[in-house]
């Protein structure tokens, strides 16, 4: 996961030259020069991969785990397995589906930052043609710093991973279901309240004396 700052003539069309920064800082240091100054936005970028990492990750440990104390009972472990297996390829088309949903679940809860929808396979790196990454794009009021954006950036990170494994639980191992759906209802509580505070902050934007 990562995010980048592009001004709002960045999109490489007609032979236009983006500029990007990685952070807030470095945009904020290349307007002391003057370098660029206008409105500018913030792309959240989530690589499919590294989601799926996760996701594979925590599946292997709580199966595991259950695995285990299920054992000492003599009880059976076949579900625990089954929910193991969602890195599988079978599954795959469903973790994406369920991917990308999440990603517009995020975008609806941020709606006053979020008001530039790009849901859908993005990447901004023209020689990573078989990464898949997921975007969204925020407008964030001058307010905010590179630690919020960095809170956004991982709680929505964790909120995808967290949907997938709440859906696949239901399907495979529902005793899990409750644990990945307290986790989901955090993540939203914390987006929404970056959200109310950007709401509250005025206009979404940078402006050029930050």
């Amino acid at each position: 996961m990562r995010y980048v700052i592009l001004d709002d003539d960045g999109r490489n069309i007609g032979g236009s030259i983006q500029r990007e920064w990685n952070t807030l800082q470095d945009y904020r240091e290349a307007n002391r020069a003057p370098y660029y100054a206008g409105k500018i936005r913030v792309f959240l970028m989530f690589l499919e991969s590294e989601l799926m990492d996760d996701i594979t990750r925590f599946a292997a440990a709580q199966g595991q785990a259950a695995q285990r104390q299920a054992r000492e009972e003599n009880k059976p472990v076949a579900s625990f397995v089954s929910f193991q297996e969602i890195g599988e390829e079978d599954w795959k088309p469903l973790v994406k589906r369920t991917m990308a949903s999440a990603v517009s679940e995020c975008e609806s809860i941020m709606h006053f930052l979020a008001k530039h929808r790009t849901t859908g396979d993005r990447s901004m790196d023209d020689g990573a043609e078989q990464q898949i990454e997921y975007a969204i794009e925020l407008r964030v009021p001058d307010t905010f710093s590179d630690t919020s954006v960095m809170n956004i950036l991982r709680t929505v990170h964790d909120y995808i991973v967290a949907r997938v494994l709440f859906e696949w639980a239901n399907l495979t191992c529902p005793s899990f279901a409750e644990f990945w759906q307290a986790k989901i209802q955090a993540d939203e509580a914390t987006l929404a309240k970056e959200n109310h505070r950007a709401s509250v902050s005025g206009e979404a934007r940078i402006v050029p004396t930050w």
